[in-house]
């Protein structure tokens, strides 16, 4: 009997990373409006310093500049802020990571409606990546994930998509097409569904700009503010970032289909229960 704690009862076999480093900016994420303390407490320059030591030497982890939105009242670091794509376009993508800590797993997707016993439920998953790419200008590695969930041909139809990331490190792409078809049996006195989960993480932390390797005079590094250039002395510069959802690594499949029976009379199983609500 599921009680709706997904994460401790799917055993997929997937282990969701506690903490993650992804290169660019990470797809569908959020950072115009996070606030500085908005972000829990982690060791991101030490991932850091492990994901790209030659960015993010020992040495230079005390000499950066940590921002959000609600302390960034330098008419320079809110243009950086308001035009981030920007200026990682400007920066690189080399020089440019997102690391953050996981707060929530398997994130929902769709679920069929549920159908009384004594019946089989017959449904069929239907997922598409697209806009993917490997190296892009700022942006992470990944694409958009697609889902399709059809309870008994076209009736109980339910879709959702998301934008998502690859870890630095993951080298298994999701495949790019994918239908599949089963059956589940709910027996007298019991109700049933299907509910879809994308087998990913949702990371909150820092996306982290290096300047160690930017063109500058002698006292400092050139920052670049889009058409203008002023001298700053810092070695990075770290922006709050939230909602960041990226695939697991080794995983090549987007979706896991977890069939959910409980009694009659007793209440559903919530499908978000530790999770992420839909998208």
């Amino acid at each position: 009997m599921l009680t709706g704690n997904v994460a401790e009862e799917m055993h997929t076999g997937y282990t969701i990373p506690e903490y993650i480093a992804v290169q660019g900016i990470p797809r569908g994420s959020t950072w115009r409006y996070v606030r500085f303390h908005d972000i829990p407490d982690f060791e991101c320059w030490k991932l850091l310093g492990d994901a790209a030591p030659d960015r993010f030497p020992k040495w230079s982890w005390n000499k950066g500049r940590m921002f959000g939105v609600d302390n960034c009242a330098d008419i320079l670091i809110r243009d950086f802020l308001d035009y981030l794509p920007e200026y990682v376009e400007y920066f690189g993508t080399a020089n440019t990571y997102f690391v953050g800590k996981k707060n929530a797993e398997y994130p929902w997707l769709v679920s069929t409606d549920s159908a009384p016993g004594k019946t089989t439920l017959t449904y069929t998953v239907a997922q598409t990546v697209s806009d993917t790419h490997t190296t892009t200008d700022g942006w992470s590695a990944g694409g958009t994930l697609s889902v399709n969930l059809e309870k008994g041909g076209a009736k109980g139809t339910a879709q959702a998509q998301f934008q998502y990331s690859h870890a630095t490190s993951d080298q298994t792409s999701w495949t790019n097409s994918n239908s599949v078809g089963n059956t589940l049996d709910i027996p007298e006195g019991s109700n049933g569904r299907i509910d879809a989960y994308a087998i990913a993480g949702r990371y909150d932390g820092w996306l982290v700009v290096s300047l160690l390797h930017q063109d500058g005079p002698k006292d400092g590094h050139w920052f670049n503010k889009r058409m203008w250039h002023t001298a700053v002395s810092w070695c990075h510069i770290a922006v709050p970032v939230q909602n960041a959802f990226v695939k697991t690594p080794s995983a090549a499949s987007a979706v896991w289909r977890q069939p959910r029976i409980w009694r009659s009379g007793d209440p559903a199983p919530s499908a978000t229960k530790g999770h992420v609500p839909n998208f």
